[in-house]
């Protein structure tokens, strides 16, 4: 027959087993916030209605019809320099930013949503043939292009038009500008050519003739000049197919949409994040054109925005490690494993040493048994008192001296040798009034 189990084991195998049930709870709840819990992500983007915040929009439409686990909210902010802020902030997860936007540090790229490129038209039976005659001439941006626009600047000054006069121009206000030679070229930056071309037919008449675009004859040259930059080319017929314009495929400069973080953000969110990401990419090549330039940053060491380390691995085939997800949750586990170990202590304080957790009180018991001893009537209230007095002490052994430390187990014990003593007097007077003669009167008695 097995050995009926004491008290104290009793205890300490419940202890053990609500410390498996916690730890196999905890790391089913870590599983389901590390893999399956819907995330929503608040993204800063400049203008609600513009390309990036039409690409975000469709990517979210996608991950809630495939059951994705990220939810991503646009948050306008009216520019990209508060943007820029609430990310840092951590008013928002991500920001949808171009390259040349992403300045002071902290943030990294995760992915290029698509790219922007410049151009400058030149109107039919102008005097301007090479970028040299820009200089002292006035260039109009249609609505959508900033006349600071720093790509469209970059495109001019990198040209040799160090001081070129930009202005602003409504869409319905171009064809009447150029035909009264009020602007002697037109100058947008827009996210592909395609884009830029769908206001083209309101920009020249008919009778305008055939408009041209400047080209720039070594783009890699170029851009390697202004880091933010890189070369790009505009196709012929992209901004109008009939005739052709540009009538054949001019060098240009481009630069990035990117979806940044900070450069804290954890790497396995990234990297689910990020592959996420080229899934949507891929399932609506048809839906969104734009998604087609969507693709992996610049991963060179002296990229002008740098690359999330996370996402970098991704583009190069890797994946995040568990050594990395061990770093990020280094400061975190034993925060738990404290919190867990303090439970068990108390618990162990709770159950298995109840009458350890306040001494003072056992003290004061053992005083109020030596005076009820003193003034007992009859042996049985001395015998009640004894059992009172051995349930106080049954647990007092060696492992409570180091439990409760010598001077409280002290105070304990000298309590317990008083109110044993006052029984034994007690009831040898009560059995020999005699005794109490001998001995002298009891305290208390």
């Amino acid at each position: 027959m097995a050995q009926k189990r004491t008290r104290r084991e009793r205890i300490a195998h419940r202890l053990l087993m609500l410390s498996l049930l916690v730890s196999l709870v905890g790391a089913g709840i870590l599983v389901y916030w590390m893999y399956f819990r819907v995330l929503e992500l608040k993204i800063a983007v400049s203008n609600p209605n513009g390309e990036d915040a039409a690409v975000l929009t469709s990517i979210n439409e996608w991950m809630v019809s495939e059951k994705r686990r990220y939810r991503l909210k646009l948050v306008p902010t009216g520019g990209p320099d508060a943007s820029l802020e609430k990310l840092r902030l951590r008013e928002v997860e991500l920001a949808a930013l171009r390259g040349d936007r992403v300045q002071g540090g902290g943030v990294s790229s995760i992915m290029v949503l698509f790219n922007e490129v410049a151009g400058v038209v030149i109107p039919a039976n102008s005097s301007v043939e090479k970028w040299g005659d820009l200089r002292g001439k006035t260039i109009g941006a249609p609505r959508g292009t900033a006349p600071d626009d720093p790509l469209l600047l970059a495109l001019l000054h990198l040209n040799g038009v160090s001081d070129p006069k930009v202005i602003s121009l409504e869409t319905d206000d171009v064809r009447l500008a150029v035909e009264r030679k009020r602007v002697q070229a037109i100058g947008f930056v827009s996210p592909g050519p395609g884009y830029a071309g769908r206001n083209f037919h309101q920009y020249f008449s008919a009778r305008s003739g055939q408009p041209s675009m400047l080209t720039v004859d070594d783009p890699d040259l170029l851009a390697g000049k202004d880091t933010r930059f890189a070369a790009a080319s505009i196709v012929a017929g992209s901004l109008r197919a009939n005739p052709p314009v540009p009538d054949e495929t001019v060098g240009t400069l481009s630069i990035g949409r990117h979806l940044v973080v900070r450069n804290g953000t954890n790497n396995f969110l990234v990297a689910n994040l990020a592959r996420t990401l080229l899934d949507a990419r891929r399932a609506l090549f048809s839906a969104q054109p734009l998604l087609t330039q969507a693709g992996a940053p610049d991963l060179s060491a002296d990229a002008f925005v740098k690359v999330h380390d996370a996402a970098k691995k991704i583009y190069n085939g890797d994946e995040p490690s568990w050594t990395d997800m061990a770093l990020e949750w280094i400061y975190i586990v034993p925060m738990i494993l404290g919190a867990i170990g303090t439970l068990m202590v108390w618990l162990f304080q709770r159950y298995v040493h109840p009458e350890y957790r306040d001494l003072s009180e056992v003290v004061a018991d053992l005083l109020d048994i030596r005076v009820e001893a003193g003034e007992a009537e009859n042996e049985d209230e001395l015998f009640k008192l004894k059992r009172r007095t051995d349930a106080l002490t049954e647990e007092l052994n060696g492992e409570a001296y180091e439990y409760a430390g010598m001077d409280a187990m002290g105070a304990v014990l000298t309590a317990v040798l008083i109110a044993e003593n006052q029984i034994k007097e007690r009831r040898a007077e009560l059995r020999d009034p005699a005794h109490a003669l001998q001995a002298g009167a009891l305290p208390g008695s």
